[in-house]
């Protein structure tokens, strides 16, 4: 460890506390030389007194200080001492700096708890340029700081007054604007770029509706959804999510509440305003807000408006928001036309309703709404995407094909509307290699678009690319930490691929911010049954029925429960009443076909599991997504009756409808171990497994846990208990998936 090179800072001005790994010091400290240089008080763990309570003087640090940088590598990822200042300052809400000194993921809790918050990768730029970005980063909007930076360079050269007066010309600026309404906002002399390392994270409230009519109480939710639309096209830009405003916003009706919880988000702008009635037209009053400076950047009015106008505008305004956070205008705006939603107003208040309803997951409402704007105004194409994604999310996929098929070649679409149809086009025809592509391509362009990162994950999922699909939803989730539509998917993704602690953390955060959502219980409970709790699951399902009686995915989970307790009859009850109930979503009656195609198994009867499937044979087949389980279970079901091949022809229709971009993998391990257990070599299998194996710096080894297991099944059936324990121990310990319980066959061996 290098010699510390000068004394922790003490005193009463602001000072940044360094949170780092002493083996790290190399690369540290010249960083803290450099911030110290520029006039940032520092303190850090020199500062200890020699025979000190440690942890008193540490705590007392954190708790004073301005800030908390962070400094990131392999050591203080893995430091528990790291962890506890970090989870300290976060509990004071000290704000924290992440700082990136070497290429390492951080651990799950430390990724959970400081998800929101913008990172500096020190191998983006060369030393000086790192040492000058973060000082501008943890500086920026901090007036307390910079103050006595200032007063610091006051002491020493006449030069730093003007480098101070340089650094704080956009608050003086800000001052400026905020004494009245402006037209246009003038760039101050020196403009700090916003890097698309750390872009700016905007959050926009619905223009509150102060007029004299009701019926424009939608029009704030409209104006707001078209500003997202445009400001979410630049790379500058992140925009929260309406559905994570709405988490926000519905917390409490407390204006510094709000504008705390947005903070705790790692929100910097809050764009919001008010709607009036001023000579029989509307007055639109809009805010820029700097959260982290607590000054307004914009305050503007748009008066003299009809309904018509205030849409029409809405490209202005977003224009206006951009200079006043001073993100570049190096790309044209692609969005909604607003042109076209100015001339079918109606049409729009019935989309942007059903918008709001999918996003409270009440896909019935939803789609009332959005076919009420598709009758009002047929050619309002993007609401027909819309419409296609809840049909296909309800499982009717044939009628989401339809719809979607009506957007003509040449409609009226921006670039950024091309891809999102295109790319659904591809995943209802199962071709989920080529929707991958579309989307990869979509996010390359506009990196931070929240639905094109929700569909590339669930092409991933229905292709069973699960790692890449929770890889992507676990980055979704870092931009939108606290939206449940993410953490519900990701919840139940980890759950699927058996990384429970995960899946528990994900879960729990999402019951603990929306209690009163079904949907968190129903997801706990699954998680629960994968761990073995049935008597916890039971609890989350009957919660879930309490806050929604009709609930369905929460009575399959009550009757698996009562299935697990041994009350078989009641659990097939439950779910012959399901699959056969033809009022329900089709998702909803294969999930209650499947477990009771299960159950029927595990009660020894594997003639009756098709029979339990074929009520829904149909819909599974127009579902596509679970066309290979079909095959799978009845595989299952035919091995257990020896018939072997009935079970391999099964297993061939498996491997056939895999869909594109798929891996066959859960196919070719049954029909090995079918063999394996037959004496039967298993070389063809495995040579066919080996294709399909992930690059050795991929840490998933599915493949090739589900080789070693059948190479170790057969060399037990031969007798070789040597080379058996050998490849049954490899399959094991290594990490990835497993097609059955790898740990038992060890056992036997």
């Amino acid at each position: 460890m290098e010699k510390r090179p000068f004394e922790a800072y003490r005193g009463d001005d602001p000072y940044i506390f360094v949170s780092y790994a002493h083996a790290d010091s190399e690369t540290v400290y010249p960083l803290l030389i450099s911030l110290r240089e520029r006039g940032v008080n520092i303190w850090y763990d020199e500062g200890i007194e020699p025979g000190s309570k440690w942890r008193e003087e540490l705590s007392s640090a954190i708790e004073h200080a301005d800030k908390v940088l962070f400094v990131v590598s392999k050591k203080s990822a893995a430091s528990v001492n790291c962890e506890r200042e970090i989870d300290y300052a976060l509990s004071l809400t000290v704000p924290v700096q992440v700082v990136y000194i070497e290429n390492v993921e951080l651990p799950s809790a430390l990724s959970f708890s400081l998800g929101s918050h913008q990172a500096i990768t020190k191998s983006h730029y060369d030393d000086d340029a790192f040492q000058q970005k973060v000082y501008d980063v943890i500086t920026k909007g901090d007036e307390k700081l910079l103050g006595v930076i200032k007063k610091r360079r006051n002491k020493h050269s006449g030069l730093w007054v003007l480098a101070a007066a340089l650094i704080l010309a956009p608050a003086l600026i800000v001052l400026a604007i905020r004494s009245g309404p402006v037209e246009t906002i003038n760039a101050p002399s020196i403009e700090i770029t916003p890097s698309v390392e750390e872009p700016i994270r905007i959050a926009i409230k619905p223009l509150e509706n102060l007029s004299d009519a009701n019926e424009n109480d939608w029009m704030g939710e409209g104006v707001a959804n078209l500003l997202r639309d445009q400001l979410s096209s630049s790379r500058y830009a992140v925009v929260l999510s309406p559905v994570s405003w709405s988490s926000i916003n519905d917390t409490s009706d407390d204006e510094t509440e709000l504008i705390s919880n947005a903070r705790r988000i790692g929100i910097d702008y809050l764009v919001s305003g008010e709607l009036l009635t001023a000579n029989e037209n509307l007055l639109a009053a809009v805010r820029v807000t700097n959260l982290r400076a607590g000054i307004d950047v914009m305050s503007q009015t748009y008066p003299d408006l009809t309904p018509k106008d205030l849409v029409q505008s809405t490209t202005r305004i977003a224009l206006n928001i951009k200079q006043a956070m001073k993100i570049p205008r190096e790309e044209e705006l692609q969005t909604l036309s607003a042109d076209f939603v100015a001339e079918n107003i109606a049409a729009y208040e019935a989309y942007v309703n059903g918008l709001q309803h999918y996003n409270k997951f009440e896909y019935e409402e939803a789609e009332k709404n959005i076919k009420t704007a598709l009758r009002i105004s047929p050619d309002f194409h993007i609401a027909r995407f819309h419409l296609a994604d809840i049909l296909n999310t309800t499982s009717r996929r044939n009628e989401a094909r339809e719809v979607l098929a009506a957007i003509p070649a040449d409609a009226m679409l921006d670039a950024r509307e091309r891809f999102y149809v295109d790319g659904y086009e591809k995943m209802l025809d199962g071709e989920y290699g080529e929707a991958i592509q579309v989307y990869n391509k979509l996010l390359a362009e506009f990196p931070y678009e929240i639905e094109a990162q929700q569909l590339l994950a669930r092409a991933y999922f229905d292709s069973y690319q699960e790692k890449e699909s929770v890889k992507v939803l676990k980055g979704l989730h870092i931009q939108e930490p606290e939206n449940p539509h993410v953490l519900g998917a990701l919840g139940y993704q980890l759950t699927s691929i058996g990384e429970l602690d995960e899946a528990r953390e994900v879960l729990s955060k999402y019951v603990d911010l929306y209690p009163d959502f079904p949907n968190a219980w129903e997801l706990n409970g699954a998680l629960d049954l994968r761990t073995g709790d049935v008597a916890a699951a039971k609890e989350d399902y009957q919660k879930a029925l309490e806050l929604d009686a009709a609930f369905t995915p929460a009575k399959i989970g009550l009757a698996k429960t009562q299935a697990l307790a041994g009350e078989r009859g009641e659990a097939a009850a439950g779910f012959t009443a399901i699959r056969d109930d033809e009022t329900l979503p089709p998702r909803n009656r294969i999930d209650a076909a499947f477990d009771l195609a299960h159950i029927t198994r595990a009660a020894e009867t594997p003639e009756n599991i098709e029979s339990a499937l074929a009520p829904v044979r149909d819909l599974i087949s127009e579902e596509v997504v679970r066309g290979g389980l079909y095959w799978y279970v009845l595989a299952q079901a035919e091995a257990d009756r020896g018939n072997r091949e009935k079970a391999f022809e099964h297993l061939e229709n498996g491997v056939r409808d895999t869909p594109q971009g798929g891996v066959p993998t859960r196919f070719l391990h049954l029909r090995g171990v079918l063999k394996a257990s037959a004496g039967e070599p298993v070389d063809a299998e495995t040579t066919e497994l080996a294709q399909y194996r992930l690059p050795d710096d991929n840490p998933d080894r599915t493949e090739d846990k589900a080789i070693a297991h059948l190479n170790g099944l057969y060399a037990l059936k031969q007798g070789n208990v040597k080379n058996a324990t050998t490849e049954l121990r490899n399959a094991v310990d290594q990490y990835g998936y497993e097609y059955g319980v790898y740990s038992i066959d060890l056992a036997r061996a």
